[in-house]
């Protein structure tokens, strides 16, 4: 109750002077009025009225000036190291991460290196769900080639695009054994245009190609939740891996080991056809590159 009065209080000082005039406007206007002696009298109190009406206006609108400022604070338009920042901090006051992308690189880079070397100390619940695209459809990752292609990235081809959402979708397996975090991740058959990154008080939309500045938007626009409903409708039209029926190939969280590797690829039927040791090895050294070691163990 106390924090109402001081916020009226506030409110009241900002709008001072239109409320004098308004109550001015309204109070000549009522005791005139009452006695109205002629023509040029009734004018003269119609208008006082509607200039009472007119402040009232006027203070509506500040409102929603104010409003408005409010919500352009609350969306901003950042670079990619200014939205590093947010996120990692983010990780703090999150208790749920969803991650919308073709790859998955943004959250090799901005989350899952803090997951690893945190190995479950941090108490908490804490859920991730991943949507990357499907490495086994070699159309889509053309598509995503030519996107960073177009960025000015002209090394980049299909079977490029394929292992690197592969090193995201292990790296996110192992992580899953290594500490509580148990992740949940799905590949859709659909072209992403941006990166998405949402906790519970932010959304983070990064364009393709990269080099753009990103949108921020911050747990307070309406809009929002329109974020959450939008993420999770996507996520539960694509095909959901079995990461947990996995597990038990891993005898060694801390080490990947190819054999077991090239099994639970099997198991979550995203081996390439193509795919020999020497290309599991490379994941493998990808895998490892992307989680650090807990307790400094390499």
């Amino acid at each position: 109750m106390r924090d109402r009065i001081r916020g009226f209080a506030r409110s009241s000082g900002d709008y001072l002077d239109l409320i004098v005039a308004c109550g001015m406007a309204f109070v000549v206007a009522a005791v005139s009025l009452l006695d109205v002696f002629g023509g040029d009298e009734f004018i003269n109190e119609a208008i006082l009225l509607v200039l009472g009406f007119y402040a009232l206006a006027v203070i509506r609108d500040r409102r929603g000036r104010q409003k408005a400022l409010e919500d352009a604070s609350a969306l901003r338009c950042l670079d990619d190291a200014a939205v590093d920042r947010v996120l990692t901090e983010e990780r703090d006051h999150t208790t749920h991460w969803a991650h919308r992308d073709g790859t998955g690189s943004l959250l090799r880079r901005r989350l899952l290196p803090r997951l690893a070397a945190e190995g479950g100390r941090r108490g908490g619940a804490f859920g991730l769900q991943v949507e990357l695209a499907d490495p086994m459809d070699t159309g889509l990752c053309e598509r995503y080639a030519a996107q960073f292609r177009s960025g000015g990235e002209n090394d980049w081809r299909a079977a490029d695009v394929r292992d690197e959402i592969l090193v995201t979708i292990v790296a996110l397996f192992y992580l899953g054994l290594r500490t509580t975090v148990r992740p949940r991740v799905a590949v859709s058959r659909n072209l992403s245009m941006f990166t998405v990154d949402l906790t519970d008080r932010a959304v983070s939309v990064d364009p393709l190609p990269r080099g753009a500045q990103s949108l921020l938007v911050s747990g307070s626009l309406s809009h929002f939740r329109g974020w959450q409903y939008d993420l999770a409708a996507s996520y539960s039209h694509g095909r959901e891996l079995p990461l947990e029926q996995s597990r038990h190939r891993v005898e060694e969280p801390d080490v990947v080991d190819i054999d077991e590797l090239n099994a639970v690829l099997v198991d979550l039927a995203v081996l390439p056809d193509d795919y020999r040791r020497a290309d599991l090895s490379r994941l493998a050294a990808a895998v490892t590159a992307a989680l650090p070691a807990r307790d400094g163990r390499n």
